[in-house]
């Protein structure tokens, strides 16, 4: 192991191997790998492409890394919440454990509130909306027993759910926002709750598309859908690159420069990026950093490439300052821009794809 790590600082992180002449440039010079690679001199420094790839793996594998540290640990206390109704006195047991099975958890723990010692209590104190969705799953002989009209709160709306059953098996009519009762009740099938969703009808080829695809997503894991958006984040890149580096051509057009000048410097910025907002992530996911304290890391980190940006473009297309400052801050807008859009983009075609 010795001469394999020997091997490889001699090879590629010593001060004479083109990675070592590297890193001081890239991380302290802004522009200056840029100017060079314009200039022609390039074998005496690291392909900038695979600077590129290797930044982006470094991110987005510490980036992975701490957003799963995360989930790990905002799930824990989920598991282990109370999922069923607690014993009403005005409560018949088969009717309690229907609604275990069919209400959203949400509004469980709101009527297991101690300052409901009845099931009408319980209702009583949900908010308006939700005392038509509770009341709409109750059956009729249970509404009829309640100390009020049921039947004139769930009047006042048609939202909310209604349970029905015929030869086939249960139907359950609902909004998207209703399907949480039934994410791990797999006696319900994707098709099932499609067929009402839709009420029997044709809702069109795009319409079909929607339901079916958010009753899937609904009901799959967030965290490997997750795991897939994080995962083609990286590939997205590869189109906010060029995008950008098109736009930069278009604000310096009479440098007399070409298109692929501006690749290679957007390249190198968004490779800084990387690795600045990946060691972050790192230290954040070893040390366990404070929310607002890595909040504070972050801003810092966004000023950093804020005035690496105008440093580097201040050394490739010597600007005067104000001209300098007004393109720079007006070329970051347009990166944002860009950068919301295609996240967007990637995390609608991962959806649809997962």
């Amino acid at each position: 192991m010795r001469s394999v790590f020997s091997e490889f600082f001699e090879n590629y992180l010593s001060l004479d191997s083109r990675l070592g002449r590297t890193l001081f440039p890239f991380f302290f010079k802004p522009g200056y790998l840029s100017s060079q690679f314009i200039s022609g001199v390039r074998r005496n420094y690291a392909n900038p492409f695979r600077l590129y790839i290797f930044s982006s793996i470094f991110f987005f594998f510490c980036f992975s890394g701490n957003i799963n540290q995360g989930n790990e640990e905002a799930i824990s206390p989920v598991i282990i919440e109370n999922s069923e109704l607690k014993d009403f006195p005005d409560l018949p047991i088969a009717e309690r454990e229907s609604l275990n099975k069919r209400m959203r958890k949400s509004f469980i723990q709101e009527l297991n509130s101690d300052s409901n010692s009845t099931f009408a209590e319980g209702i009583l104190s949900l908010p308006g909306r939700n005392q038509k969705k509770v009341l709409a799953l109750l059956s009729d002989s249970v509404k009829n027993q309640l100390p009020f009209n049921a039947d004139s709160i769930i009047n006042e709306s048609t939202a909310g759910i209604t349970y029905t059953t015929n030869s086939d098996g249960p139907i359950v009519d609902f909004d998207f926002e209703e399907i949480d009762p039934y994410l791990h009740d797999r006696s319900y099938t994707n098709e099932m709750l499609y067929d009402s969703l839709t009420k029997g009808q044709d809702p069109g080829i795009i319409m079909e598309t929607i339901y079916r695809k958010g009753i899937e997503l609904s009901r799959s894991d967030p965290r490997a859908m997750q795991k897939q958006i994080i995962g083609n984040m990286s590939l997205a890149m590869f189109v906010l690159i060029p995008m950008f580096a098109f736009f930069v051509m278009l604000f310096y057009y009479g440098k007399n420069k070409y298109y692929v000048a501006h690749l290679i410097h957007t390249i190198y910025l968004q490779s800084f990026a990387f690795f600045i907002f990946g060691f972050a992530f790192l230290f954040d996911s070893i040390f366990d950093f404070k929310e607002m304290n890595m909040f504070l890391i972050l801003q810092v980190l966004a000023v950093l490439f804020t005035i690496y940006f105008i440093a580097s473009f201040r050394r490739i297309y010597k600007e005067k300052r104000w001209a300098l400052l007004l393109k720079s801050f007006t070329l970051i807008g347009i990166y944002h821009f860009l950068a919301i859009i295609v996240a967007l983009g990637e995390i609608l075609v991962s959806l649809f794809l997962f």
